[in-house]
């Protein structure tokens, strides 16, 4: 009953008034305390007056590119400024940057590609979609099977069923791209990698 009486200020008098009896009954802690953070910020500034900062150039490294083999296809990817190459390797460019490639040009390909250790791979997207197609078309370079799938259920779905196969990515495209015919008309793109 008598702590409803006091009011909160007065708990605080209180409690602040028991620290300061405590600290007091302690002096060497209290001054330690204290001191110490003082001297550390302290020493901090004067180690810091005491060095020379050294200026560098800016150092620009060349881009590379990340695939595990170097062709005409593989720096076209890499480096997608390059429409020469487009027309050389005779595919058909979408946006300049995601090839369209035929049957043909992937088959010819594969077989002049030494180091096609992602082959073993697949990849699985989703939903279904004709503009989704022809923008994951790229990796049927480089990987044995791409993989469309209906929507993120059926993503999940895929999966659950086929736990132990050699699958290296799933891409799930936002839902609402099922069945787009252009890519361009989307303002948000969302994408998880799983």
């Amino acid at each position: 009953m008598i702590t409803r009486m006091i009011g909160r200020f007065d708990k605080f008098l209180l409690l602040m008034w028991k620290n300061l009896v405590l600290q007091y009954r302690t002096p060497i802690k209290t001054l330690v305390e204290i001191v110490a953070p003082v001297l550390f910020s302290m020493l901090l500034i004067v180690i810091r007056r005491l060095v020379d900062p050294k200026e560098y150039n800016t150092v620009i490294f060349p881009p590379f590119c990340t695939l595990p083999f170097h062709d005409k296809i593989a720096n076209m990817i890499c480096d997608p400024r390059s429409n020469g190459v487009v027309k050389a390797a005779g595919l058909i460019s979408v946006d300049k940057r995601f090839p369209n490639p035929s049957k043909a040009t992937i088959n010819e390909h594969l077989k002049s590609v030494e180091m096609n250790s992602f082959r073993e791979f697949s990849i699985v997207y989703s939903p279904q979609s004709k503009s989704l197609e022809t923008v994951m078309g790229v990796f049927q370079l480089f990987f044995g099977q791409v993989v469309q799938v209906e929507d993120s259920l059926g993503l999940n779905r895929y999966f659950q069923q086929n736990a132990t196969n050699m699958t290296f990515a799933a891409i799930q495209f936002d839902d609402s791209f099922k069945g787009a015919e252009d890519l361009k008309v989307i303002k948000h793109f969302r994408v998880s990698i799983r």
